[in-house]
């Protein structure tokens, strides 16, 4: 009896250190996320040079929307570098019921 004492009261204080560490970030995730911040901060920085560059001239649509498509490319593309680096530091749950000829729950945690 004591040795399945010892067992489970080992088993129990090596789990609690267990789930107290953190998973560590994705790498390439992290990478992809920061080279997509840094280029979305570029065109953002692109658009508002040109913005600049070309506020004296009021003749050609072109010259508004390009900068207006440019700050907002950059947007976009930020936003999807800080998503990705979210991603690599917090897991995702997924949850899929399937109901046919067999029914079934499937519970999917990823990094």
């Amino acid at each position: 009896m004591k040795p399945i004492i010892a067992a489970v009261l080992a088993v129990l204080l090596t789990a609690s250190t267990a789930l107290a560490q953190g998973s560590t970030p994705n790498p390439a995730l992290m990478k992809r996320g920061t080279t997509r911040i840094v280029s979305g901060a570029a065109l953002i920085g692109m658009a508002l040079g040109l913005a600049v560059a070309n506020s004296g001239d009021n003749s050609s649509t072109f010259s508004t929307a390009l900068p207006l498509t440019l700050a907002s490319a950059g947007g976009v593309v930020l936003l999807l570098g800080a998503r990705d680096q979210r991603r690599a530091h917090q897991p995702s749950l997924t949850v899929g019921f399937s109901a046919g000829r067999t029914a079934s729950v499937r519970i999917m945690r990823s990094w």
